[in-house]
């Protein structure tokens, strides 16, 4: 199985045939609502602490060079990463996955062993959202283990740690996939 992922087009394929993605299942479900008031420079926001998070986390950080809109998320996990210290190891960075049962692909922001239990670990830079529980379940549709966390990086230098435990989340994710695909095959989705 070759999966490949071009991030200019955020686009999944497996075998050379286009898969949807964690976020593209979510949104197409109808879970994911834009929160009042977001806008592009939020989002861009978000990808400028992804990067900036990535490379601290391969110790290839410049601080000076992150983007003003992004130091204050950038700070919160630098405390988080400080804090938690021996408790949380990274053992991926945004690698892309796929799950050949359910057909779909994503990338986990982090797979880490947090307190020794392997997790997935998500970043976020805004406020907590109930579609985030479905994310973090896809993403451990992804990767075996058994936490899901979600962290939440605010941009006054603060974090807070989410655990997602709900075992409903899978079959909702589960069930936004499956109409993903009937929605597909049928001619009912919009053309990316």
């Amino acid at each position: 199985m070759a999966l490949t992922f071009d991030p200019a087009k955020h686009e999944y394929r497996c075998d050379g045939a286009v898969v949807p993605g964690v976020t593209e299942i979510i949104r197409a479900a109808g879970l994911a609502i834009v929160p009042p008031g977001a806008t592009d420079w939020h989002m861009g926001r978000g990808r400028v602490v992804h990067e900036a998070t990535a490379l601290y986390d391969k110790n290839d950080l410049d601080e000076s060079s992150v983007d003003p809109a992004a130091r204050g998320c950038g700070a919160a996990y630098i405390a988080f990463r400080k804090t938690a210290g021996a408790d949380v190891e990274i053992k991926e960075i945004e690698t892309p996955r796929y799950n050949r049962e359910l057909r779909y692909a994503g990338t986990p922001d982090r797979y880490v062993k947090w307190r020794g239990q392997p997790a997935v670990l998500e970043l976020k830079s805004g406020a907590p959202e109930v579609a985030h529980r479905a994310q973090t379940s896809a993403y451990q549709g992804l990767i075996t283990c058994g936490l899901r966390l979600a962290l939440y990086l605010k941009s006054d230098g603060h974090w807070s740690l989410e655990t997602h435990k709900d075992p409903n989340d899978w079959p909702i994710f589960v069930a936004a996939c499956s109409l993903w695909h009937f929605r597909h095959a049928h001619g009912l989705l919009e053309v990316r």
